[in-house]
């Protein structure tokens, strides 16, 4: 299988984002203090999770971490929450799925560090207990920003977006992990490789997967840009990255002829809206396939 990366120095790319969050992360180890908590947004598969993750290795602290889809309200992250030891990282991913209860629970939490939570004293009357907390770092990692309350966004002192990768980056992971699969491939066949994966990690470590076992089936001793373009076409995947989910969207489309609601497209394709606004939208907007505008989607 490929390896995640553990720390920064094995992070291939996104060299403004690592920059700065090696600033923060010095900055907290210097002060023997919490760094502060930190949101990242990008698309599926850029690496938001090998940051979370290699920020706590930097760091030399436990990192504890949660998925927002699992957590119903603020009691299912209340054990995680009080159980965090000094400058521990939490990470919570998919952090847009958090309700906005949940959300408001977590302001005291982000800002003084402190639980409160409703109750009544001997006497039946309600009263508010306050937890003191020590101080940790909450790193949140969403592919929604926009659907995070701004009141909640706010107390994220540190945001990043990370960038779809260009192909040299890419081929360079490409190059890396062919070495830990193994598999042997020409520098022709990892820029094609390259090409075909979108701008996004995980694809291309998925797809090198899928050739490693194509060559394995094939008993090739080392994979072709031919090689490639084969075994490719076997899974629907273009040399570009498009896939048939892609094609049946542009057509779609382009039968139609005029611009296209997210609802009908839906209905048509079979295919659920956030695969269409986070996987197939920016891709084909991307290579100038089609636009968006308020009356809809059309092809170019």
């Amino acid at each position: 299988m490929t390896q995640r990366p553990k720390y920064f120095d094995d992070i291939i790319g996104q060299e403004k984002v690592k920059e700065a969050l090696l600033i923060a992360i010095k900055s907290a180890k210097a002060r023997k203090d919490a760094m502060g908590h930190t949101l990242i947004d990008a698309p599926p598969g850029l690496g938001k999770t090998t940051f979370s993750i290699a920020i706590g290795n930097e760091l030399g602290v436990k990192i504890k971490q949660v998925l927002g889809g699992n957590i119903k309200s603020f009691k299912d992250i209340l054990p995680t929450i009080t159980n965090m030891k000094e400058n521990e990282v939490l990470f919570i991913d998919e952090i847009h799925r958090l309700s906005k209860k949940t959300t408001e629970s977590l302001y005291t939490v982000l800002e003084d560090f402190r639980i409160d939570l409703p109750s009544e004293n001997e006497k039946g009357e309600k009263e508010i207990l306050s937890i003191d907390l020590p101080k940790f770092t909450v790193i949140g990692a969403t592919t929604e920003v926009g659907k995070l309350p701004q009141p909640f966004r706010d107390r994220f002192k540190l945001k990043f977006s990370l960038e779809l990768y260009d192909i040299i980056s890419i081929a360079k992971i490409i190059k890396y992990n062919c070495n830990n699969l193994p598999i042997s491939m020409t520098d022709e066949a990892i820029i094609r490789l390259a090409k075909a994966s979108r701008g996004t990690p995980r694809i291309a470590n998925a797809l090198l997967e899928w050739v490693r076992d194509y060559s394995i089936a094939k008993c090739l001793s080392s994979v072709t840009a031919d090689d490639l373009k084969a075994s490719l076409e076997m899974r629907g995947i273009g040399m570009d990255g498009s896939t048939e989910n892609d094609r049946r969207y542009v057509r779609l489309l382009k039968k139609v002829g005029k611009p296209v609601g997210i609802s009908t497209l839906e209905s048509a394709l079979n295919i659920d809206r956030e695969t269409i606004e986070s996987v197939i939208e920016p891709f084909l907007l991307r290579l100038n396939i089609i636009c968006k505008s308020s009356k809809g989607r059309m092809a170019l």
